[in-house]
């Protein structure tokens, strides 16, 4: 597999949490097959968006069940792609909107922009070399 020479596990934030846990990709592709894993991909891929709009919208509205909700999904999504960084994240912004804590997620959320860009770029990177 040509994507295990890329260890994106070397792009650490502050906290040691890394963009992407290849291991997760590698877990998936021996258990799923090689297709099976490239088309999670792109659908996690184009799902990103739409759970960003989620999230920004729920916030704007201060509806708490839709931050949750919406955290909540991506959190899952990002953990199952291996974006341990995306998903830590999400869970922070989940656990402040369901303490009703709407400010604290609101602050979180300023940070999903760089962070999807982030993971999306992990994800772009091994597609681009073979996944």
């Amino acid at each position: 597999r040509p994507w295990m020479m890329i260890r994106m596990t070397d792009k650490i934030s502050e906290n040691g949490i890394a963009v992407l846990d290849i291991t997760v990709i590698d877990q998936m592709t021996l258990d799923l097959g090689h297709d099976a894993t490239k088309e999670f991909l792109e659908m996690f891929q184009t799902y990103v968006p739409e759970a960003l709009s989620g999230i920004q919208a729920a916030v704007a509205t201060r509806n708490i069940g839709g931050v949750v909700h919406f955290s909540h999904d991506l959190k899952n999504s990002a953990a199952t792609m291996g974006l341990m960084r995306l998903s830590c994240l999400c869970r922070h912004i989940e656990t402040a909107a369901d303490d009703g804590k709407l400010d604290e997620a609101a602050e979180l959320a300023n940070e999903l922009p760089l962070t999807m860009a982030e993971a999306l770029e992990a994800l772009t990177t091994i597609n681009a070399k073979g996944t």
